[in-house]
Order: structure tokens, then sequence, then C-alpha cells
């Protein structure tokens, strides 16, 4: 089980966060940056690290332009629903989709969720919202390919590279 946040790389590992922006600053090199990189774009919106803000918002913009999808399980007034917001819907990036769908009802990411669950997927590039249940992206089989996803820690994650 993970967590209310998590990213998925675009080799699809899960990886559970508390806070993305944290991940991010704490673990620059695995999202593309560098710690110098991550400290100039805050001073450009003269904002203080981690600060929840447009520095926050232009770094997560561009960990998910480089492929990585970043996930949300929100609860607002008892309504639930899980956000995605991704770069562009891709193959690729809808099959990884349809994998996180088929957890998640398999109850291997979140113990209590419905195949009515509402997805709502945010595209940068297309710049809209467009809003699935889970059961609608099982059943349509909207997408050619089947994506194997794996839940890792960011830890785990950055040594794969390493061997």
């Amino acid at each position: 089980m993970i967590g209310k946040g998590f990213f998925i790389s675009q080799e699809g590992f899960i990886i559970p966060v508390e806070r993305h922006i944290y991940t991010v600053s704490e673990y620059p090199e695995a999202f593309g940056f560098t710690n110098k990189e991550i400290k100039k774009i805050y001073k450009k919106y003269g904002e203080k690290a981690r600060q929840e803000g447009k520095a926050r918002e232009d770094i997560l913009k561009t960990v998910v332009k480089r492929g990585w999808i970043r996930g949300r399980k929100y609860d607002e007034k008892g309504n639930e629903y899980l956000s995605l917001n991704v770069n562009v819907l891709t193959g690729k990036t809808l099959s990884k989709i349809e994998s996180l769908a088929n957890m998640i009802i398999n109850k291997k990411i979140y113990k209590h969720s419905s195949i009515y669950d509402e997805v709502r997927i945010w595209s940068l590039q297309d710049k809209k919202v467009t809003s699935y249940t889970l059961k609608d992206i099982i059943d349509l089989k909207m997408f050619n390919e089947t994506y194997e996803l794996k839940v890792s820690t960011i830890d785990e994650y950055i040594k794969k590279d390493k061997h």
C-alpha cells in the first residue's frame, strides 16, 4: 500500500511520496535536476526551498514534461478521486494508467477503493482534464499494450541504475 501521493517513472516504477516537491528537492538527480538547478529555480521566484509556490509548480511541471506521471489521491468533502498529471497522453502513458487502475482495483495500491472511483487525468500539453472511473479505464481496454508497474522507494529507484 502507498500513501496518497506518488510518481510513476518513465520505466514504470511507482514511487510513493509524502509531498512531491520534497522528494524532487531531496533527490533531484532522480528527476533530471542538479541541486544547483533546483536552487536557481527557487531563487528565480524569490521563494524558499520546498515552498508551495510558483517554483514548485515550475519544477513539478518540468518533471512531468520529462515523462513522469504525478499522482495524488484527494478527498474533497467526501468526494474521493485520483488526480494524474501527465505531459501528453501517449500509448505508453495510457498503458501505465491502465496498469495502475488494475493495481488499484486489486487493492495493491490503496486498501479502500472502488471500481467507480474517479480518475482525473490532466494533460499539460493538451491543457485539459479528462475524467474516467477506474471501471471505464479497465473495461474500455483503451490502450493496446500493458505495462508492468512496480512499487519502489525513491532509494530503490536510484540504486537500480547503479547495478
